[in-house]
């Protein structure tokens, strides 16, 4: 019965139009995972300490500053450090060059699909909402996606044991036409942080 359970759940959120090489640990995204012992000791720590805090009352933090100065390495080197505790939701690395990950249509479904997977109080409400059919293709506005695929599931989540967290990297790999997009999906990701009433996790 529970193999049957957990292969019907697995069909269902496959209907989602996610996609498993955004993850940090995906191979495309293993360039991006030379972190150096010793190295960016402070900006690491104050990051794992903003995102296991469970007092934390700022819902977003955004790592800013120069191309090539090394954000994504911090960035794949945290989303590790927060898997190995169990303290990550899901993961979504641009990629610069690939159709898929360099465009904003599949961003909320794969972290959907993430949240459910690794995320074991999340997953029956999320599973659910993939039940209905309009949420289970890329083609809808990203308001609609974030919206009944990842915040009106997790506002009905009974038990939130613990905080947490989605790391979005590489937001300047977009491709152009998507650009004018970036701001919009920032300030709905703030503003459905704010609307839920439980201690949301941390994007």
């Amino acid at each position: 019965m529970t193999d049957i359970f957990i292969s019907e759940s697995k069909t269902v959120l496959d209907m989602l139009s996610h996609k498993d090489q955004a993850e940090y640990g995906s191979p495309i995204n293993v360039a991006k995972s030379g972190y150096l012992p010793g190295t960016r000791v402070e900006v690491l720590q104050t990051l794992e300490d903003w995102a296991t805090d469970e007092g934390q009352q700022a819902s977003i933090f955004i790592l800013s500053s120069a191309a090539g100065t090394g954000k994504s390495t911090i960035a794949h080197e945290l989303t590790r450090r927060l898997d190995k505790k169990g303290r990550l939701g899901a993961s979504f690395f641009f990629v610069r060059g690939d159709a898929d990950l360099s465009c904003i249509s599949y961003v909320f479904p794969t972290i959907a699909h993430q949240l459910a997977r690794f995320q074991p109080y999340m997953r029956s409400n999320i599973i659910d909402a993939c039940r209905n059919p309009s949420f289970r293709t890329q083609d809808h506005d990203i308001e609609h996606q974030l919206d009944h695929g990842i915040i009106n599931p997790l506002a009905s989540v009974s038990e939130h044991p613990y905080p947490v967290v989605v790391i979005v990297d590489a937001l300047d790999e977009f491709t152009d036409p998507e650009l004018e997009r970036i701001h919009r999906m920032l300030y709905l990701l703030a503003n459905r942080m704010r609307s839920l009433a439980y201690k949301a996790p941390t994007i």
